[in-house]
């Protein structure tokens, strides 16, 4: 049996590898755009829309506008995550998978990015020699205020 605690998503943002604990991943929306009611979209609070996941509506955010990475041209996926004050989404560009932690690495922020605390991510994981920011769903809640 596989244990899932200790597994990460690695997903993309253009050509920003990303990494986040399944642990706090409830599911990956492919093509959601259809559905996105983008009529409470706030880019001040990087809220790209709303999109109902179970009969309710979650906030959906653009995390590429958080991190000031380039609006990219493929269609979103769109994942779910369990935050603090309750459900919500981030967008990507594709995922790459689900892997096992022991392929990641934990590498330490250099100074130079600033305090981890002031910084919408965890830190940097080495991933197949390739460093990926560390997600953490209630991290990234806080940083853009969950609502």
């Amino acid at each position: 049996m596989i244990n899932t605690a200790r597994m990460k998503l690695v997903f993309r943002l253009g050509e920003i590898g990303f990494a986040l604990s399944i642990q706090d991943l409830i599911e990956i929306r492919e093509d959601p755009c259809s559905v996105l009611d983008r009529s409470e979209a706030d880019s001040g609070t990087m809220l790209l829309g709303r999109l109902v996941h179970r009969g309710d509506s979650i906030p959906v955010i653009d995390l590429g506008k958080c991190l000031e990475i380039p609006v990219s041209t493929t269609s979103p996926i769109v994942l779910i995550l369990a935050g603090e004050s309750g459900i919500w989404g981030m967008t990507a560009d594709r995922v790459e998978g689900i892997f096992p932690e022991s392929e990641f690495e934990s590498r330490p922020l250099p100074i130079l990015v600033g305090r981890p605390d002031s910084l919408p991510y965890a830190g940097l994981e080495l991933w197949r020699d390739e460093p990926l920011v560390l997600c953490e769903a209630r991290k990234l809640e806080e940083y853009w205020g969950g609502q």
